[in-house]
């Protein structure tokens, strides 16, 4: 149920760069190291463990956010992660 209303509000959202896969691990691209780090700290500040995917984990241009969704997130956590993104 969490995968499928995080699916659900990215498109509701229009959140072109979040990925909406059936899988626990979703992910939002940033295209840089900068960019994925920056994002990574407003969402922890806002109370999401989120983690940064950079150069060189991962090939330059393609940084990321990834997102683990869990069993226990609430839709309320969810749909507020997803307002602090848009």
């Amino acid at each position: 149920q969490n995968i499928q209303t995080f699916k659900k509000l990215v498109l509701e959202y229009d959140l072109k760069e979040v990925s909406q896969n059936d899988s626990p691990i979703q992910y939002i691209e940033t295209h840089s190291n900068q960019s994925a780090l920056k994002l990574s700290l407003i969402l922890r500040a806002a109370g999401f463990a989120v983690s940064a995917i950079r150069w060189p984990t991962v090939p330059k241009g393609q940084e990321k956010l990834r997102i683990t969704l869990h069993s226990y997130n609430f839709l309320t956590q969810i749909e507020h992660l997803l307002e602090t993104i848009k």
